[in-house]
């Protein structure tokens, strides 16, 4: 299991990898960050929205969920 430090590390590597293209495409947009296979799963308005298609796509991923743009932070959403 990741630590709290490790997991917010693995998303944020994953989303510096991807930021220009996210960021140009869904910018402000609140996104899920499925770690387990390193990929974007999830884009929507709201949270709200995003939780709905996490649980039907991956529920048993690990899972960070985020706001594209400057300023991140939607919630603490660490899906273990």
């Amino acid at each position: 299991m990741l630590r709290k430090s490790e997991f917010e590390g693995k998303a944020k590597k994953i989303y510096d990898k991807n930021k220009n293209d996210w960021e140009s495409k869904y910018y402000g947009k609140v996104i899920a960050i499925d770690l387990d296979a390193e990929k974007l799963i999830a884009v929507a308005d709201s949270l709200f929205e995003v939780d709905k298609s996490v649980d039907r796509l991956c529920p048993d991923h690990k899972v960070l969920v985020r706001r594209v743009g400057d300023n991140p932070t939607v919630a603490r959403v660490l899906r273990e």
